[in-house]
């Protein structure tokens, strides 16, 4: 057996661009967004960013950036936070469900693991959809024994 190893090149830059929109809620860019833009070479932000100016009531932009992946305008959702899409775990669930059933992933920037472009990022979003529903039933459990 030989101690000789000769370095592989690198593969290949890959050819195709990954076409990101952005969703912000409230005021301007925040530094993560930049940052994880420029990390990804391939990435290339689209010209339409969703902006919600205030708190997550009405949400209109978010509506749109989930409407608009079906007409393949854009194929990765980045995210400030997740906490400014849904402070709730089933409904941050069902905008990524639907967000794949468009082809389209789901990335946020200041949180590594909330990715869907990976499969550890794919298998952390399941545990936590799986505890979410658990704290659901949980809550529904516990509410029927006290109307008993």
């Amino acid at each position: 057996m030989s101690n000789n190893h000769t370095p592989q090149p690198d593969p290949a830059p890959p050819t195709s661009r990954t076409r990101v929109a952005v969703y912000l809620v409230g005021g301007g860019i925040k530094t993560a967004i930049p940052a994880c833009l420029g990390a990804h070479p391939t990435w290339r932000q689209i010209n339409r960013t969703y902006r919600e100016p205030g708190p997550l009531a009405t949400r209109p932009e978010l509506r749109r950036a989930l409407t608009d992946p079906r007409s393949g305008e854009f194929d990765l959702l980045l995210v400030h936070s997740a906490s400014q899409v849904s402070r709730n775990l089933n409904e941050l669930s069902e905008i990524i469900t639907e967000l794949d059933e468009a082809g389209v992933a789901f990335r946020s920037a200041t949180e590594s693991h909330l990715d869907t472009t990976s499969i550890t990022g794919r298998m952390v979003l399941r545990l936590m959809a799986a505890f979410a529903r658990y704290e659901q039933e949980h809550r529904e459990q516990v509410r029927r024994r006290a109307v008993r």
